[in-house]
């Protein structure tokens, strides 16, 4: 692979390396987004999301 990409084999391991943390650390990432919205909404959040969704029943009730 090397000689195809005309490189060093150390150059090519750097860049494999590179993306294998970049990979990582965006994993690192959706996996701490995804904790973050499984928990269960606290009580705020609930009336809060009530509220949205009362509204938008109301915008799309003006709609049709």
């Amino acid at each position: 692979m090397t000689n195809t990409m005309k490189i060093p084999r150390s150059k090519l391991f750097a860049i494999a390396m590179e993306q294998f943390l970049r990979r990582q650390k965006n994993r690192q990432l959706v996996d701490s987004i995804n904790e973050a919205y499984a928990d269960n909404l606290d009580e705020s959040e609930e009336i809060m999301l009530a509220a949205m969704r009362h509204h938008q029943g109301q915008l799309q009730a003006k709609e049709w």
